[in-house]
């Protein structure tokens, strides 16, 4: 993805790449001579601003120099996303629900959440999955307290509702047109109510 801002009558084209570590996303200033990653978008932004105009002038921070905050561009990035992860509270734990899986026949086939929580006096990440009708999660004998269903997320009302939604989109990418299978069940499910064409291959 790249985004340009002007920024004192100059254009400032920002490149989100992958950071080092494969997982985070890194940010890279087209205008830098370096081309360093950044782990900050505002850090890209302004490191490679001081540089061109020797001052130390800073630029808002975080992702709003990109224009995230702008609620028409989020909009218009998520247009043709049928999922995006989102955060669930509960008590005082936040699950990132991670994706959403196959809800056919309710067997959440490929749920995936996580959250953080202390673990042998270290902040650890638990990422938790169905597969096959069975949850995984390692037995480490915390939050015992809590039901599964909650601890994964599945049971909260956001959850719920988005997994509603889920279920009315496509259920295929371009790349999964030559899977027979998978384009079987999207002409199943969106086409063939709507079809009058007959013996339609």
């Amino acid at each position: 993805m790249r985004v340009q801002l002007e920024l004192n009558k100059t254009k400032f084209i920002v490149r989100i790449v992958s950071a080092k570590d494969g997982i985070k996303p890194g940010y890279i200033c087209e205008s830098d001579i370096a081309a360093k990653v950044y782990l900050f978008a505002s850090e890209a932004v302004n490191k490679t601003y001081n540089n061109l105009f020797n001052n130390k002038t800073r630029y808002s921070s975080g992702l709003s120099v990109l224009g995230f905050d702008n609620e028409n561009i989020t909009q218009e990035l998520l247009s043709n996303v049928l999922f995006c992860p989102f955060k669930i509270t509960v008590d005082k734990l936040s699950i990132l629900v991670i994706k959403l899986g196959d809800s056919n026949d309710n067997n959440m086939v490929g749920y995936q959440s996580s959250f953080m929580f202390k673990y042998r006096d270290k902040q650890s990440l638990f990422v938790q999955k169905i597969e096959h009708k069975e949850y995984c999660i390692e037995k480490t004998g915390i939050l015992k307290n809590y039901d599964s269903g909650i601890l994964f997320g599945i049971e909260h009302p956001a959850t719920i509702n988005a997994m509603k939604i889920y279920a009315k989109s496509p259920i295929c990418s371009v790349n999964e047109w030559d899977n027979i299978e998978i384009m079987t069940q999207a002409f199943k499910r969106h086409l063939k109510r709507q079809t009058t064409v007959l013996d339609l291959n």
